[in-house]
């Protein structure tokens, strides 16, 4: 009679731990089985949809979406220097358009008077001593967008370039001469030379 009661309590033992540890297995089995959620049907066709037709939208509007990107992260005023950069054509003898280089304003070089094969040289001989230069010097800077193009403003010291006031005939500072490319003077500016408007009327 023990012996079947003993008997009975461990077989009851037995179908308890058989139960808890099928239950366990069935669980992980189960945790197993589960997915990550993904995009509905069609979502991602959809989204890939939307991107063409903006892209289209730009390409109608004669914009490049890189251009797009740049033109968005410039400032008025890197916009209006980029304006300023631009070249204009000139007519050449063979039919061909040639694009004439903007205009500058810059310190002397012989070198520079190459530029006037294409455009025009002006020597303006400046002293930092001047009001008058200054003056032009200051309207020239304030205006450098509209020098007109292919016109080349050249800033000679007056205190220290002898040879080339003897070469023009300076004999006061704040004088400006057109010059062509092999550096012979083509005129000297007379009248009011006291901005940048005044000099250009004269070109």
């Amino acid at each position: 009679m023990h012996t079947n009661k003993y008997e009975g309590g461990f077989t009851a033992i037995a179908v308890i731990a058989v139960v808890v540890v099928g239950s366990i297995i069935a669980g992980i089995i189960i945790s197993s089985d589960k997915t990550e959620p993904v995009a509905p049907e069609g979502f991602l066709d959809e989204q890939v949809a939307e991107t063409e037709v903006m892209e289209d939208k730009m390409m109608d509007d004669g914009v490049d979406a890189d251009e797009s990107s740049m033109n968005d992260d410039m400032t008025d005023e890197d916009m209006d220097a980029a304006d300023a950069m631009k070249k204009e054509p000139i007519a050449t003898g063979s039919g061909q358009e040639v694009p004439m280089s903007v205009g500058t304003y810059e310190d002397y070089s012989a070198s520079k008077l190459a530029m006037a094969a294409d455009g025009d040289v002006v020597l303006f001989f400046h002293a930092s001593w001047c009001p008058s230069c200054r003056g032009l010097e200051n309207d020239i800077n304030k205006n450098i967008s509209n020098i007109p193009a292919g016109t080349h403003i050249l800033k000679v010291d007056y205190d220290t370039e002898t040879e080339l006031k003897k070469k023009y005939g300076i004999v006061r500072q704040h004088t400006l001469v057109q010059v062509d490319q092999n550096g012979a003077a083509l005129q000297t500016l007379t009248g009011l030379t006291n901005t940048l408007a005044q000099v250009a009327a004269q070109l």
